[in-house]
């Protein structure tokens, strides 16, 4: 196939038509060597931009778990099943009234009793306290340094 063959005649019509107007500069205007012309800003007014909105990210510290709150337990519930929270609950009860058992014999405890009781982490050893403390059965008390939970009434 010859190229010559694919060409297509261009006329003035379609040259005049694809380029842009050329503007004429007045005599007036000021232009540099190149004869481009050079466009002056009034200094009063600066040029104003306009741009997009810049988004705004606010980091929210992380929520604060705890585990016997009442959207952490429901959660536990829904994952769970009722058989296995009752389950859950029975084997943490079953837990805290070893504590108790323990508390009674010896008066008062901490954490590295219920530790060696448990055989837990100190975190759970913290909350399974805690959670003697909110139903009333402990009362929690500060002696140097460490807490000490003792039997209330």
């Amino acid at each position: 196939m010859n190229p010559d063959d694919l060409s297509v005649p261009v006329t003035d019509d379609d040259v005049a038509s694809s380029t842009p107007p050329v503007s004429d500069v007045s005599s007036s205007t000021p232009a540099d060597d190149d004869g481009v012309p050079i466009v002056q800003q009034d200094s009063a007014e600066p040029p104003v931009v306009q741009s997009a909105p810049v988004p705004v990210f606010v980091s929210a510290a992380p929520p604060v778990f705890d585990p016997h709150s009442a959207d952490e337990i429901g959660f536990l519930r829904t994952v769970l099943g009722p058989r296995a929270w009752a389950a859950h609950r029975a084997r943490t009860q079953a837990k805290l009234d070893r504590i108790m058992v323990l508390a009674h014999e010896k008066g008062q405890i901490d954490r590295k009793d219920v530790r060696n009781l448990l055989n837990c982490s100190k975190p759970a050893c913290t909350r399974h306290l805690t959670a003697l403390v909110r139903q009333g059965k402990l009362t929690r008390y500060k002696v140097l340094d460490d807490m000490v939970y003792r039997v209330t009434g």
